[in-house]
């Protein structure tokens, strides 16, 4: 693979824990094969970018978003170009609190917006752009656009998808280190003194570290203390609280000096000699120096701050940041010290294995899918809603990155799940009628274009078909086009409208990149398209174990006939009511504010209980009827039938393709014209009729074979890189 690696600009002229992981990361890919470099520069990763194709962007500290706005750019000017943040998460609120009183009272993402732009005029950092003005969108962009973050440790991974609402797409792959090379020590030589290698920055916290050995001394402690690191750009103030604090613990009598930082070999050998090594920090992702540290043999003692300090076990002391706390661990440690403690964890974290791991994460990225043409999530509408709510679910899961188009007029305002976003767009049908539907499909599909995903899925045509075929307004991605079950056929239309789905249909499959069909029959029918079609079907899970039905229903287990279906001409209720009505009770759920539901009003022993998504309700109603009656006579595979299934149902279907495709010999079947005689036969035989459907179910209709397959032809479309 090609990788473009971007960090800082003074990377290399500061030198830091990026800097050490940026290098040995680039090294330890390059010796696996892969094609390395480091940009440090705008203009030169820029340059890099469009003088020749790169499979991916990997980009360092989530938080320098001066850093991520050029890489995020890149991810939307570059179709197929992969991004992978490595966060560095660092909390500055409580270092920024004691630097200005008036940091307690802005907001972080204000408050690190300040700070870029005050680097930038100093000259000290890139210019961010004025999206810095809209922090917390900002921030939101960066860590959505990017296809992964990589955290250092699993505190620190659960903290970014807290955040930002992630899911499956933030990693956690600790670095290595075995960069410094091991200095023996001298036979019979004991260790001496501490260390503090750090950067000279207030999150460091070096003073706490002197103010302590200061007032170790004048109880009588007298090991070394030395700090070994340049003063860091902005820090004058607290490089004068440090030579203070130095003054002053030397006055009490502590042997403690600053001294620049060392270069790697010369570090090697200060961590040899050490007694133990001191990381006080305020807030620090994995710390480095720890790992350091560990692997030289010395003791530890660190901060809470340090996120990394608790995978060590009790291989490292962590004490909160109090003077007697700290003296206690301090002590301790010490008193063991000349032991050489020895750690399995730290031969383990070494920087080829660490880029293994990295490896793996880039040829399994997912990226970004955007799911248009239903009404939402959740599920409070139908089939293609139950099919978005576990289709993006299960995505999610597998490390895609999510957005679902939703209706304003959805009921949930308030829900989220971690990976997924719901995209609300305004939707006039309640005032303008199916019209509405269009307007809505338009704001859908142009938001789709303005997220620049991977890959776009679009579910139906009837009223996107016009949009879709603009990609001028539906963007560059990819577009996977789930067809319609063959609207056109569906009585409830005059001719003329007939004859608009047709073509609808027939125009949005020309503008699709791929179809795919949730029926053997639809499959069939989709090959008069010259494109690639999959056939995935619906999923259904097994529903919970039935309870007792609410006697406010007054119904009798089994004594009963279940209708599940929205209330149109196609799905043949008011055939099956007129059917069965006069002999037995029929209980029809389905909104039945329309012409078909005020037939049914009229009808004796019909029981409306009008649209209802409580899953327990339904599943303990198809658990206790006495036969299933699905209607449905156009479309594919139907989430209703599959859960009927799943609930053991004897099930009396419409006789079509489609339903004789799913349910084969495990059912009895009707028609209009016979309906009566075949029905009142279903009900007679109920007793003998299959319930058991799992064979047929296990089959390719269980969501995660779905979600699997779609997975899988999603990656296709998209045409990650894969080849290492």
């Amino acid at each position: 693979m090609k990788l473009l690696f971007f960090a800082r600009k003074s990377l290399w002229t500061q030198a830091g824990g990026d800097s050490v992981q940026v290098e040995q990361t680039a090294a330890a890919l390059t010796r696996r094969g892969h094609q390395v470099l480091v940009a440090t520069e705008v203009g030169e990763f820029k340059r890099l970018l469009a003088s020749e194709p790169w499979d991916l962007i990997h980009s360092i500290n989530l938080g320098r978003w001066a850093d991520q706005i050029p890489c995020l750019w890149a991810r939307k000017h570059y179709p197929g170009l992969r991004w992978v943040v490595s966060s560095v998460l660092v909390d500055y609120r409580a270092y920024d609190a004691r630097r200005s009183p008036l940091a307690g009272f802005m907001h972080q993402d204000w408050l690190e917006a300040g700070k870029a732009m005050l680097r930038a005029i100093r000259g000290q950092d890139r210019w961010p752009g004025w999206a810095m003005l809209r922090p917390h969108r900002l921030a939101h962009d960066l860590a959505w656009n990017a296809d992964a973050l990589v955290a250092t440790t699993e505190s620190e991974a659960a903290e970014l998808r807290a955040r930002w609402n992630l899911g499956e797409s933030v990693h956690a792959l600790p670095p290595g280190g075995d960069h410094l090379e091991l200095v023996p020590r001298p036979q019979g030589q004991l260790r001496r003194g501490w260390l503090l290698p750090a950067r000279i920055e207030g999150i460091k916290n070096q003073v706490f570290a002197v103010e302590l050995w200061g007032a170790m001394a004048s109880l009588g402690f007298t090991e070394p203390l030395r700090l070994y690191g340049d003063a860091a750009p902005n820090h004058g103030r607290y490089r004068k609280a440090l030579e203070r604090a130095i003054k002053s613990a030397r006055a009490a009598g502590a042997d403690v000096q600053w001294l620049p930082r060392l270069e790697p070999r010369e570090l090697a050998a200060a961590y040899g000699k050490a007694r133990g090594v001191l990381v006080p920090s305020l807030s620090e992702t994995y710390g480095l120096t720890v790992a350091e540290a560990r692997r030289a043999g010395c003791h530890v003692v660190a901060a809470p701050g340090v996120l990394g300090a608790p995978e060590w076990g009790d291989e490292v002391r962590i004490a909160p940041l109090e003077l007697d706390a700290w003296e206690s661990a301090v002590r301790a440690a010490d008193a063991n010290a000349d032991v050489e403690l020895g750690s399995d964890r730290a031969r383990l974290l070494t920087w080829d294995r660490a880029a293994e791991r990295l490896e793996a994460l880039y040829t399994g990225l997912r990226g970004r899918v955007y799911i248009s043409g239903s009404r939402g999530i959740p599920n409070r509408y139908g089939g293609y809603e139950e099919l978005v709510d576990h289709l993006a679910r299960g995505l999610s899961a597998k490390g895609w990155r999510v957005d679902v188009a939703t209706s304003s007029t959805h009921p949930v305002t308030e829900w989220s799940h971690s990976g997924l976003r719901r995209r609300i767009h305004r939707d006039p049908e309640p005032w303008m009628g199916s019209a509405g539907q269009f307007i809505y499909d338009l704001l859908s599909i142009r938001d789709a274009a303005r997220q620049h995903p991977d890959v776009h899925l679009s579910l139906g045509t009837t009223s996107s078909a016009p949009w879709l075929a603009l990609k001028t307004l539906r963007g560059r991605a990819p577009l996977a086009l789930h067809l319609d079950g063959l609207e056109w056929m569906r009585g409830k239309y005059r001719p003329a409208v007939q004859r608009y789905l047709k073509w609808a249909e027939r125009t949005a499959a020309h503008a699709a990149d791929l179809l795919i069909a949730d029926h053997p029959e639809m499959a069939r029918y989709a090959a008069r398209y010259p494109k690639p079609c999959s056939e995935i079907a619906y999923g259904v899970d097994d529903p919970k174990p039935a309870l007792e039905l609410e006697p406010s229903l007054n119904l009798k287990a089994g004594e009963y006939a279940l209708v599940i279906a929205r209330l149109v001409p196609e799905n043949h209720v008011r055939v099956a009511a007129e059917a069965l009505s006069p002999h037995i009770p029929l209980v029809v759920v389905g909104p039945f504010d329309n012409p078909e539901g005020r037939a049914l009003q009229q009808l004796p022993n019909v029981r409306l209980l009008g649209g209802q998504f409580e899953a327990t309700l339904l599943d303990n109603l198809r658990a206790h009827c006495g036969l299933y009656i699905h209607g449905h006579s156009a479309g594919g595979t139907n989430p209703g039938l599959l859960q009927a299934m799943a609930a053991g149902c004897a099930i009396a279907a419409h006789d079509n393709a489609f339903n004789r495709g799913i349910l084969g010999d495990s059912a009895l079947y009707f028609t209009a014209e016979g309906a009566r005689e075949q029905l009142a036969a279903a009900w007679t035989q109920r007793g003998t009729l299959p319930r058991d459907h799992r064979a047929t179910l296990n089959r390719g209709y269980r969501w995660p074979a779905v979600v699997e397959q779609y997975d899988e032809v999603l990656k296709e479309t998209v045409a990650f890189p894969t080849e290492l």
